[in-house]
């Protein structure tokens, strides 16, 4: 029987307090106005600021952590939490860590999440774990549900373990992003029952929306596109439609798809004072070219003790060199 409850934590103000160390001053003044932080958050890490959002599509966000070396994960224990956890000469700054995650996941609509990372982590859900935070997002952000949509993407629908308990939890909307084609493949990998909606339903206003808000009702949306940029791209599009603004992406791999495709807005990447080597890093095989590298502007740069730093990176793609002259 699944658990539906949020099994919160406890977050105290002096074990997730970072001392930001750098403001990208001149950045923040495309900020959006008018906009006050909630005062957990302020106390804790500063100011956060939110840029103004696209036009077409959500704003996207991801949100790692890294060893020194640029790893994400142990070759022997691919959960990512590790790579904080194993700093044992910081003995707070995986909560912090942890802490900011929920913080992203606060400020999100939807929260992505794949197939290999759930297999990997048999309890994971993107919900939010602080209490306090869920507050925020009810009463300070105005946002559509208590919890974020959990929206697992897959391909082929064949490498989602089935015995999760993400797809019955009742404390959140659950949603399944795939392929119309990988459609039999997935009723053969899950064994049991699920609403399947056409993307185009959505897309063309002919899904009730207040509908794929529950949370008593998985929902596996598929798209008919032939090629994957078309078919992710119309999701997004969806999104933006039925008021998903800002979306945490999760899936490392799904990740580096968005910054070849240069879409991922905003890159969450703290750094655990640890080597680990291996070859486990965002981008693993797939690497970038000299005149297609994206690059990353420093946002703010926060501490915590000296051997574990937390920094947000707004990105700029190859695309907008004759757009933004400051690039």
């Amino acid at each position: 029987m699944v658990d539906n409850t949020i099994k919160y934590q406890d977050f105290p103000g002096e074990k997730i307090k970072l001392k930001r160390i750098f403001t990208n001053q001149k950045l923040l003044e495309k900020a959006v106005d008018g906009f006050s932080t909630p005062q957990k958050i302020k106390e804790a890490q500063g100011d956060f600021y939110l840029f103004p959002l696209p036009e077409k599509r959500p704003q996207l966000w991801a949100s790692y952590v890294s060893s020194l070396d640029g790893k994400i994960a142990f070759p022997d224990r691919q959960d990512g939490t590790l790579i904080a956890r194993a700093n044992w000469l910081n003995s707070t700054g995986a909560l912090a860590d942890y802490w900011l995650l929920n913080v992203y996941r606060t400020y999100a609509d939807a929260v992505f999440l794949g197939g290999s990372t759930l297999a990997a982590e048999p309890d994971l859900t993107g919900a939010v774990y602080d209490r306090d935070l869920v507050q925020i997002r009810t009463s300070k952000l105005k946002k559509k549900t208590e919890q974020p949509v959990n929206i697992i993407i897959t391909r082929s629908g064949e490498n989602l373990p089935a015995e999760h308990q993400i797809y019955h939890h009742l404390a959140f909307p659950t949603w399944i992003y795939t392929f119309t084609d990988s459609l039999t493949k997935l009723e053969a990998a899950l064994d049991f029952s699920f609403k399947k909606i056409n993307l185009k339903d959505i897309l063309q206003g002919r899904m009730e929306i207040k509908e794929l808000f529950s949370r008593d009702k998985l929902f596996v949306i598929h798209s008919s596109a032939q090629k994957s940029g078309e078919c992710h791209l119309n999701f997004l599009a969806a999104l933006k439609k039925i008021g998903i603004n800002r979306v945490l992406i999760e899936p490392s791999r799904y990740v580096w798809q968005l910054m070849q495709a240069g879409l991922l807005d905003e890159l969450f990447l703290n750094f655990s004072g640890i080597f680990v080597g291996g070859d486990i890093s965002l981008g693993r095989g797939n690497p970038f070219g000299l005149s297609e590298v994206p690059l990353g502007k420093i946002v703010t740069v926060a501490l915590k003790e000296d051997n574990f730093f937390y920094t947000r990176q707004k990105l700029y793609y190859q695309n907008q060199r004759k757009k933004n002259d400051e690039i």
